[in-house]
Parts: C-alpha cells; sequence; structure tokens
C-alpha cells in the first residue's frame, strides 16, 4: 500500500499526468488505467501496456506467486497478442469495458520483501526535492492548460476551481499567469483547441457531432469559436488531416 501511495504521490518524476486510478473493492483492488485527451491511439495502447505491465511487475516483486485475477484491455487484440499472454499469463481479454487489472486485495497489506527503512528515507529525500524543482520550472500556463485539457467535455471549469486545483487563490493565479503574459482565457481558448482537434482527428467525430460534444448548440457558432481558437475552420482542419493520412 506505502509503494503505490508513493508511485502516486512522485509520479510527476515519471510523467506529466498519473495515468492511472486505484479502486478497493471488498476482496480485489482494481488498477483502471486513465485516457487523456489528445492523444493518439497508438499512444494510448503504448501508455495502457507500459502501465498493466509497471503493475504487473510491481505485483510480482511484493510476492512472486502472486497473479492478478484478471487483466483487461479496451482495444482489440493486436497483432502481437500472443506477447501480451507471454508477459502477462493467460488471464489477458481484449475489447473489455476498461483497460487494466484486478487482484487480491490482501497483497496491498503485504511488507516489502527487501524493506529498508534508511534507504526508503534518503530515496524520499531526494525524490522530494527532484519533485519540487520539477514543479517549480513548470510554467502555470501549461499547468492550467493541461487540467483544462483533461476535464475536457463541455463543463468548463472556472478560474477559482482552476486555482484551488493548483492550491492558490484566484488573485494568486491571475499574477502569475500576468507575469507568464499569458490571461487565463487565452490558456483557455487554447485547451478549447486542443480538445476540439482532438474529436475532429482521433475521434473521427463530425463538425456537428463535435460542437454538440463541446456544449455548442449549433455547429455554426462552433465554426466561429474553432476558427478564433486556430486560425481556420473546422472543415480546412479535417481536410488537412485527410491529406496527411495520404501522403502517409
Amino acid at each position: 500500500r506505502r509503494g503505490f501511495e508513493g508511485l502516486a504521490h512522485f509520479q510527476r518524476l515519471l510523467n506529466d499526468e498519473l495515468g492511472y486510478e486505484i479502486v478497493e473493492h471488498e476482496d480485489t483492488v482494481t488498477v483502471r488505467s486513465r485516457r487523456f485527451t489528445g492523444e493518439s491511439f497508438l499512444a494510448q495502447r503504448f501508455s495502457a501496456e507500459m502501465m498493466v505491465v509497471g503493475f504487473y511487475r510491481l505485483i510480482r516483486h511484493i510476492s512472486v506467486h502472486a497473479r492478478p485475477e484478471c487483466v483487461s484491455f479496451e482495444y482489440p487484440a493486436p497483432a502481437y497478442a500472443a506477447e501480451y499472454k507471454r508477459v502477462l499469463g493467460d488471464v489477458v481479454r481484449f475489447d473489455q469495458p476498461f483497460t487494466g487489472l484486478v487482484f487480491d486485495r490482501a497483497l496491498l497489506d503485504m511488507p516489502a520483501p527487501h524493506k529498508d527503512d534508511d534507504v526508503r528515507e534518503v530515496l524520499q529525500a531526494l525524490a522530494e526535492r527532484r519533485l519540487l524543482r520539477i514543479m517549480q520550472r513548470t510554467p502555470y500556463a501549461l499547468r492550467v492548460r493541461d487540467l483544462l485539457v483533461r476535464q475536457g467535455g463541455p463543463i468548463r471549469a472556472d478560474m477559482s476551481t482552476v486555482a484551488r486545483s493548483l492550491g492558490l487563490s484566484v488573485r494568486s493565479l491571475r499574477r502569475r499567469l500576468s507575469d507568464e503574459r499569458k490571461p487565463y482565457g487565452e490558456v483557455a481558448n487554447e485547451a478549447l483547441a486542443i480538445i476540439a482537434k482532438h474529436l475532429l482527428r482521433e475521434k473521427r467525430r463530425t463538425i456537428q457531432e463535435t460542437a454538440y460534444e463541446m456544449g455548442f448548440s449549433d455547429p455554426s457558432t462552433f465554426h466561429r469559436a474553432f476558427k478564433r481558437w486556430t486560425g481556420t475552420t473546422p472543415s480546412a482542419y479535417q481536410e488537412a488531416q485527410q491529406d496527411k493520412t495520404v501522403r502517409r
């Protein structure tokens, strides 16, 4: 359990965002992969593979006899599906409701096999310092944009909600964005552009479907907003993406 808690706390040393969620049930634990707006299908599949294998190895490290009860993937079996079963066993399933794995909850309370508190304290202090340096270097405009992109959907987080998520007051966040010469509205529009492009490109949504999914009452309003965000129209953007696909 402490290993999972530490991984979540120091995740930023490995990736920008926490790519999973852990749900405890009465007898089992589910580790479920999260999806991020803007990722291509191949990037999502690669992230899913790395996440699942990482947790599988962590479970085996705690107990060599431990095995997940099931390992599931949302997408169809790829051409190299045999490798999944070679690494993860016969419990692998494709075309499932979620990507992740399920294991016995009792494993959370097992002690680490090579426990050394002195080494752990030294490594934890080092990780804390490195995490602090990373957070201090990341511009607030990028942090705000990433929060808004992760949210997606038609419901927009207001500035107070975003500030609270970053542990700041609205006044402090506004001042930091001003120092970076990036007004909140500009950052929000960048996030909306990323979400819209993702829906048009990766999700293969029509312009009308994208407009409604993003909370616009009619496509013409979305058309004007998209052009304001990106400098081009939704139809021109789709055509450009299709041309890229044909050239590839």
